[in-house]
This record gives C-alpha cells, structure tokens and sequence, in this order.
C-alpha cells in the first residue's frame, strides 16, 4: 500500500508560475506468476505557457506470467480532468505481450488505445510501442519506443515523448 505527495511552486519575473501537486494512493498484490496495481491521484499542473490541468486519475494494470517465455499484460485508466476550464474527461486502455529471449533480456510489444467521454477532439485514438528489456527476479526494466501514436498513458492532454523507460520493481523476504 501506498500514499504519497508532491507539490512544487515556482514564480519568475514576468508573473510566470508553474505548479505541479500530486497526491496519490495506491496498493499492489505481487504473486509468483501475476501482479495486480490499482492507484488514484488527484493532481494539479501548469507550466510556463502552458494551460493549468487540474485532475483525478485512477488506474488498474495487471500482468501474468501464461507461459514459461510469455508474460501479458492489461492496463486502464480514466482521468475526469478540466484545463483552461474546459471539461477534458478521458477513458484508455492497452495490452502488452512480453517474450523472453534468453536469459534475463526480453521484448515486448503494445497496442494502446483512447478515448475522449466529452467527444472532444484528442488527436491521435492508437498507439503501438516496442520495449526491449532485462529481468532480474521478479523485477524488469525497460526502454521503449512509441512508433505510432500517443504517448503515456493517453489521459494527459500533453504527450510525455516518444522514447519511454518501464520499470517493475518486487523484493520479497
């Protein structure tokens, strides 16, 4: 289980702000073969000539290990949001296929898929990535690339970037 919180202000000459406050909780079950994560984050941004987003993001993500070489993955999320105080309410979802190649080094691939609630328009609805990654136990660690599509999770109203780094982190007794 975990709570958390961050919160940054800033002001420069100009009457610039930026802002960034998170609050977040969230809880994860991590089993032999499987790992289920469930968090809500209420959060709040702008960045210099940016707008201002003030919102609330729950996500769901599991993965299971179906085979000995092959791992899947599910993940969704809704972000009920306002920028520029516009209403911008988002819904995404993605599925991940994992193969391991030998030894510890793995590829995966995605297919990740959004939609806007309000019918707003929201640019690309699609995106497909590729991960190459390394393993060490129950833990992964991964750099990908968005070839098509949106970055991130979808619900943002910004993209994140196209290259993208993936980490699974487990410790047990």
């Amino acid at each position: 289980l975990t709570l958390s919180t961050r919160a940054a202000w800033a002001h420069a000459a100009g009457a610039r702000e930026a802002l960034a406050f998170e609050a977040a909780a969230g809880a994860a079950l991590r089993l032999e073969r499987a790992g289920l994560l469930v968090s809500l984050a209420r959060l709040a941004d702008q960045r210099p000539g940016a707008i201002r987003r003030d919102a609330l993001v729950g996500r769901l993500a599991g993965t299971a290990d179906v085979a000995e070489r092959l791992s899947l993955g599910a993940g969704a999320a809704i972000g009920w949001q306002r920028a520029e105080g516009v209403r911008d309410e988002r819904a995404s979802g993605s599925v991940r296929a994992v193969v391991r190649v030998g030894g510890p080094l793995d590829v995966g691939a995605e297919y990740a898929r959004r939609a806007s609630l309000e019918g707003l328009p929201i640019g690309d609805l699609d995106a497909v990535r590729a991960e190459a990654g390394v393993r060490a136990g129950q833990s992964r660690i991964a750099l990908g690339y968005t070839f098509l599509g949106f970055s991130g999770d979808g619900i943002a109203p910004r993209d994140d970037g196209r290259i993208f780094l993936r980490a699974q982190l487990a410790y047990g007794p």
